[in-house]
């Protein structure tokens, strides 16, 4: 085992990475312990996830259809509503075609549901009651695979301030958005901050392997074909946004992945992807940039 500064490598099974994931697979850490132990944060607070939490206890029978007729409902809402959806597509910067492709939809007003309808576990209040499961007003961002809804996030209409922009639906798996290309199975690796510009990304740019982190949210858990298809990748472009806590994400996961380039929009551009695109910027041509840039230097 070979240590360097800020990674390692295995003379015998030639495994490398960072040094947050030596200490997490090698003395077996979490994420923070790491973090904590590598003195990462540098006196910038930043919020910080476990590895995202598997579903527990979740009745899968019941929870793929209702999830999946919720979604379905939403998708049917905001497709009917001509001025509604004009606005929504304005607003992101997706067609009409991106929508439908992605399932995404808008629930009208909140609403309060029977859990175990679902096939979630009871939760109680303090009193001892039953909780109901919300569903908030808002953008309705499912991540489906074929009929299957994996998981379902609604970003906030109102109360924004007070609950935060996103709402996820239920004790459900937080794992990133991956979108992949039927064309080119070895297409470069991109990785957003916000499912949102993943979708966008993936509009613009067909040929590419797109990665949508929940905001906030920057562990990719060590045990998943992810992870292991992210290490083995030969350059990720971190197309994450430009401030300070766009800079921090860049940061940590170039940690955990230290092929990893951040390569974010410029400040004249936009502050992420969404902005830039809706501020005349040709994503596929900013992609072209990005990999000529990555692969410059390699060279």
């Amino acid at each position: 085992m070979v240590l360097l500064k800020d990674s390692y490598w295995c003379r015998q099974c030639s495994e490398s990475g960072g040094t947050i994931k030596y200490l997490m697979g090698r003395r077996h850490m979490t994420y923070q312990d790491a973090s904590d132990y590598l003195n990462l944060n540098r006196g910038i607070s930043h919020t910080v996830q476990q590895p995202s939490p598997k579903r527990k206890n979740v009745k899968k029978k019941r929870w793929y259809p209702s999830a999946m007729e919720f979604v379905e409902r939403c998708n049917r809402f905001l497709l009917r509503d001509q001025v509604l959806l004009k606005q929504i597509l304005q607003r992101r910067g997706i067609n009409k075609k991106t929508l439908k492709r992605f399932k995404l939809g808008w629930n009208p007003h909140d609403q309060f549901v029977d859990r175990k309808g679902w096939g979630l576990p009871k939760k109680l209040k303090k009193d001892g009651s039953g909780t109901k499961l919300c569903l908030p007003a808002g953008l309705v961002i499912p991540y489906c695979s074929g009929r299957k809804v994996k998981r379902v996030r609604i970003r906030r209409e109102h109360n924004t301030e007070k609950y935060g922009k996103y709402h996820l639906v239920g004790e459900i798996t937080a794992d990133p958005l991956v979108i992949r290309s039927d064309k080119a199975p070895d297409a470069p690796t991109f990785i957003t901050e916000g499912e949102l510009d993943a979708i966008l990304l993936a509009q613009e740019v067909t040929e590419a392997k797109i990665v949508g982190l929940q905001s906030t949210t920057i562990s990719i858990d060590p045990d998943t074909k992810l992870f292991e298809e992210l290490s083995q990748a030969e350059w990720i472009a971190l197309v994450v946004d430009n401030d300070e806590a766009g800079k921090i994400l860049a940061e940590k996961l170039m940690e955990m992945f230290p092929q990893a380039v951040y390569t974010p929009v410029t400040e004249q551009a936009g502050k992420d992807i969404t902005e830039a695109y809706l501020n005349g910027l040709d994503l596929l041509f900013f992609s072209e940039c990005v990999c000529a840039y990555i692969m410059s230097g390699k060279n």
